[in-house]
C-alpha cells in the first residue's frame, strides 16, 4: 500500500510536528479507497477500444488525465499528512474527512471535463467531440464557459474549505477543545 511505503520512508514528514504512530487508522483506508476510486473513475471507459485508431483517439486524452491526476495527488497528498500530524478519529474529523471524500468523487467528472476541453484547445482542436450516434458537437458553448468554471470554482474552494475545517479541527485538538 503507497499510503505504509510513505510513512516507512517518513514522507511528507515536517520536524516541528510528532510522528504519530505507524498503524493505519480506518478512515485513512476508507480515504485511500475512495481516492482509489476516483482515479479510477478518470481512466475508465465504457469499452475497451477495438481499433488502433479508437485507442490512438482515447490516448488524447492522457494530458486531461494527467492534470485531474496530479490535482487528485496534491489533495489526498494533503490529506495524507494530516492524518499523519495529528491522527484524529473523533466524530467531527471523520464527518470533515467524509465530506472531503464526497467532493472528490462529486468533483471527478467536471475536474476530467474541464480538463479534457482546455487539452483539446491547447492541441489545437477545435472543442468538438463526435457523439455515440456520429455527430460532432461543441464541448461547451461559449455562454456555458462562465458556468463550467463556476462548478471548478466551488469544487476547489470546497476541498480547501474542508481542510480549512480540518486544520480548525486539530487546533482545537491541540488546545484541549
Amino acid at each position: 500500500m503507497l499510503r505504509e511505503k510513505l510513512i516507512d520512508h517518513r514522507f511528507g514528514e515536517n520536524n516541528k510536528f510528532r510522528r504519530r504512530s505507524h498503524e493505519i487508522s480506518r478512515i485513512e483506508g476508507l480515504s485511500d479507497a475512495v481516492f482509489a476510486f476516483a482515479v479510477t473513475l478518470l481512466v475508465v471507459s465504457l469499452e475497451v477500444p477495438k481499433t488502433f485508431d479508437e485507442l490512438v483517439f482515447a490516448m488524447r486524452g492522457f494530458g486531461a488525465f494527467a492534470i485531474c491526476f496530479a490535482l487528485l495527488f496534491i489533495v489526498w497528498f494533503n490529506q495524507y499528512k494530516f492524518f499523519r500530524r495529528y491522527g484524529l478519529q473523533d466524530a467531527l474529523t471523520v464527518c470533515l474527512n467524509g465530506a472531503l471524500l464526497f467532493v472528490v468523487l462529486f468533483y471527478v467528472y467536471p475536474l476530467r471535463f474541464l480538463f479534457s476541453c482546455f487539452v483539446n484547445q491547447l492541441m489545437g482542436g477545435h472543442g468538438e467531440v463526435r457523439l455515440a450516434n456520429g455527430n460532432a458537437v461543441s464541448m461547451v458553448a461559449p455562454a456555458q464557459l462562465s458556468s463550467l468554471m463556476m462548478v471548478f470554482g466551488v469544487g476547489y474552494v470546497a476541498v480547501f474549505a474542508v481542510f480549512m475545517g480540518l486544520t480548525a479541527r486539530s487546533w482545537a485538538a491541540v488546545a484541549g477543545d
